[in-house]
């Protein structure tokens, strides 16, 4: 009798643990379902967000080309910690420090500020000679090309 006893008990604390394997998996499926279906959230909203994207990332690119051109056909001298370079030797310079930054730049102001406005080595501004002999920060005279970009000038009424 003391058996039957000791086996109805054993039974009785066992089949609870027993049982919780399964619980426990079917917990562990359940968890993996919901974090499947957060990364195809996640994954959905990135597709959607990358849509959505190249037409402002696609015009912020031709704006920066347009900004590097307009320094490349200028027929200006430039000036870079006191060095002398034509427009096609400055633009190549903007471009390549395009390509370091490219990833942090989400306007063109900051696409000037980073590319064309000073040295990363001396902290020197860059500098236009215009025609008349006049030197003025490349910072600025970009910013007036920036205002004559076709797309980004208003109507008049």
């Amino acid at each position: 009798m003391k058996h039957i006893l000791l086996s109805s008990l054993i039974l009785l604390v066992a089949l609870p643990l027993l049982a919780e394997p399964e619980s426990l998996v079917e917990a562990e499926v359940q968890a993996e379902a919901e974090v499947q279906a957060e990364a195809e959230v996640q994954a959905e909203a990135e597709v959607q967000a990358e849509a959505e994207s190249p037409a402002e990332n696609g015009q912020l690119y031709a704006i920066e080309q347009y900004l590097i051109s307009t320094v490349a056909n200028s027929g200006l001298t430039f000036v870079r910690n006191d060095n002398r370079h034509d427009g096609s030797k400055a633009a190549a310079h903007i471009q390549r420090k395009y390509e370091h930054f490219r990833d942090q730049i989400t306007t063109p102001e900051e696409f000037i500020e980073l590319c064309a406005s000073r040295s990363l080595l001396t902290g020197q501004p860059y500098e236009v000679i215009l025609p008349d002999g006049g030197r003025v920060p490349l910072k600025d005279w970009l910013l007036q090309a920036l205002e004559r970009y076709p797309d980004l000038q208003q109507p008049q009424p």
